[in-house]
């Protein structure tokens, strides 16, 4: 069977505009101008955006005429390079790749290159060579340009049906006999709020004449590097950030990487001044320029924390998904998101994943604990822990779990998680070393992981407490909101380090209970890469599906809502937690003139957790001062050592065990 051509399918007829859409993307403004025409005859067009051209009768329009674009703002920074011969489209190719893979089109000669800018971008110009003579167009807000139909009966053909690329104007490069070109706009900007570039001054020689000469003004410079290169530098926690094109998001970056923007950024300001590149581009100035761009883009405080739609926006890689009303709304990246943690898996909504749900999802979890974990994997998409709870995931070996917190490290973002250590979270550095994250994971935990020293931090982090993040080598602590999310997964029945704090951590912990893995049930190999390859935009869909009604039930309660079962399990988890002061409640009461004898009181609590289905701590000593500091809790009363015919033993005066009835309960 032939392979569809892309080409000449957008080529045909008029039934080209989902096509063209999906090139140019979805909030293009389509015009209509009349067949065999280059220009719109429609009045006001240049006030028309992607609602009105996809009105009906607006669309009819299009299907009968030439479609022409709107450009500039009103099609989402869509811009367009008009090479009026093959000459300058040939030379722009050979400087600029990126053009090479962006949408072309044209009609008799030369080529229109269809690119997207982020914003500021230049106003339309018309672009001359060193002649004088005019050699094409920058075209902009203002300006259309007509991609389907024909005029003067030669066609409009896309030569190179590719999406439009996404770019930086000072990106671009031109050809040195392109001596009229679009002002670079961040430079405009920068002018008209810090000063001029260059100052020409005048200096007296030894022989009494006057030179004139050009000197730089590193201020103004500074805040051009830093706007032309999307630099902001976050002064609480002494860290570089830089908006990446590609892939829409604020990156870590060094100072060195400042320098070679720099460099680059010297190279055309000198070419502007006419004065050699060497002069700018010493070391030493390369330097002080690095800091001079910290000061410009300084943000105080945490940028992060304040950025827009915080906690209702998920980082896909083809878009923005805005979470409002309850429905997704689709916006570009842009760097004005903030968005430090972008999913390398686009979003499609018709998307679905009935492998990962029907394989590895509904065998392992009841339909209300599955429902959980999609909300759950919705909040991690989120990077923001609202609900102030984490996840604790138990359930035996082999069912799954593994493979399921594998594939939502993977929907999230590898880059995003980082591996919860409860046992190092009270060292200096650890909450900075979990600072640039947005996802912990704990694996396979052990039966103490939630009981180690740190646990109280651990709180903190999904708490949204301000914690201070040291750093080797600062003297002044970062801070950082506690908004991580986390998920723990364990084959064991864990315990909690509760330190009396019952109520907080009733409000941190959400659990789901996997079922154990049918043994008639095929394995396979790499689950997780075969579901990931097949359906990872499905998946990647249920999980936004569960960002939608995490957030309906923020706005609703505030948390995540449990069911009673769910519930119940927490209470149980808080009440294994502190199993020894339960026991001492229920099963030991005062009697004058009795002992109860430490021996007597731990197998009384072993047969009390064995009766509850509880897990004790393995260690008998961790067992007996278990005992020992709840019946100082609940009766007050501090352990004697001296008691027995020989007063060596230990336990407790006037208390005693109640007694039980035939079913092993305790009796009133």
């Amino acid at each position: 069977m032939k392979a569809p051509n892309p080409a000449a399918d957008v080529n045909k007829s008029r039934t080209t505009l989902t096509t063209l859409r999906n090139l140019i993307g979805p909030d293009a403004a389509l015009i209509p101008v009349d067949p065999g025409k280059k220009k719109p005859a429609l009045p006001g067009w240049q006030t028309l955006t992607c609602t009105w051209s996809a009105d009906p009768a607006h669309e009819a329009r299009l299907q009968t005429g030439n479609v022409g674009v709107n450009l500039g703002a009103a099609s989402g920074g869509l811009v367009t390079i008009d090479c009026d011969d093959d000459r300058l489209a040939e030379e722009m190719m050979r400087l600029n790749p990126i053009l090479t893979r962006t949408l072309t089109s044209k009609r008799s000669r030369g080529c229109n290159f269809w690119l997207r800018l982020i914003h500021p971008w230049p106003t339309s110009t018309k672009l001359r060579d060193d002649s004088g003579q005019p050699v094409g167009e920058w075209r902009a807000d203002g300006n259309q340009t007509v991609i389907a139909g024909e005029a003067e009966g030669v066609p409009y053909t896309i030569t190179n049906p590719v999406p439009v690329q996404v770019v930086d104007f000072h990106e671009l490069r031109w050809p040195a006999r392109i001596r009229e070109i679009p002002d670079d706009p961040a430079r405009l900007i920068v002018e008209a709020e810090k000063g001029e570039f260059f100052t020409t001054v005048q200096k007296k020689e030894k022989d009494g004449t006057i030179r004139k000469e050009v000197r730089a003004n590193t201020v103004p410079i500074a805040f051009y590097v830093a706007r032309r290169a999307r630099i902001m530098y976050e002064a609480d926690t002494k860290t570089l950030w830089q908006y990446r094109l590609g892939s829409g998001a604020w990156q870590r970056i060094t100072k060195n990487r400042v320098k070679a923007e720099a460099e680059m950024a010297l190279a055309q300001i000198a070419e502007l001044g006419g004065i050699p590149a060497s002069q700018l581009r010493n070391n030493s100035q390369l330097g002080n320029l690095a800091a001079l761009v910290e000061m410009a883009e300084e943000r105080l405080g945490n940028p992060f924390d304040e950025r827009p739609h915080r906690g209702r926006v998920i980082h896909a890689a083809n878009a923005m998904l805005v979470i409002d009303g309850g429905a997704i709304r689709e916006e570009r990246h842009a760097p004005e998101f903030l968005s430090r943690h972008p999913s390398r898996i686009p979003y499609r909504a018709e998307a679905k994943c009935d492998r990962f749900l029907e394989e590895l999802m509904r065998p392992m979890f009841t339909p209300e604990d599955l429902d959980l974990v999609q909300r759950h994997a919705g909040a991690c998409l989120l990077h923001h822990n609202a609900a102030q709870q984490f996840l604790l995931m138990r359930g035996p070996g082999g069912c799954g779990k593994g493979t399921y917190a594998r594939i939502l490290e993977r929907v999230v973002g590898s880059d995003s998680v980082m591996q919860l250590r409860t046992e190092h979270l009270g060292s200096r550095f650890e909450i900075n070393q979990c600072a640039p994250y947005s996802l912990l994971c704990g694996h396979d935990v052990p039966p103490d992981f939630l009981e180690k020293k740190g646990i109280p931090l651990f709180k903190a982090m999904i708490g949204g407490d301000s914690l201070k993040c040291e750093a080797k080598g600062e003297n002044h602590p970062a801070k950082r909101s506690g908004t991580w999310n986390a998920l723990v997964i364990s084959n064991h029945r864990l315990r909690v380090l509760l330190q009396g704090d019952t109520e907080a951590w009733r409000r941190r912990l959400a659990i789901v209970d996997a079922k154990a893995k049918d043994p008639d049930r095929r394995v396979i190999p790499d689950l997780e890469a075969v579901l990931l390859a097949e359906e990872a935009e499905g998946i990647l869909a249920w999980m936004v599906e569960g960002a939608v009604r995490h957030v309906e039930e923020l706005e609703a309660i505030g948390h995540f809502e449990l069911s009673a079962a769910q519930r119940e399990r927490v209470e149980n988890l808080l009440a294994e937690s502190e199993s020894a002061k339960h026991f001492v409640r229920d099963c030991v009461e005062r009697c004058q003139n009795e002992q109860l004898t430490s021996q007597d009181a731990q197998l009384a609590y072993r047969e009390y957790a064995e009766g509850k289905g509880w897990e004790l701590p393995p260690d008998e000593n961790q067992q007996k001062t278990a005992i020992k500091n709840a019946m100082l809790d609940v009766h007050r009363a501090p352990q004697a050592h001296d008691l027995g015919e020989k007063r060596a033993t230990r336990g407790w005066r006037n208390f005693k065990l109640r007694p039980t009835d035939p079913t092993g309960e305790t009796l009133p």
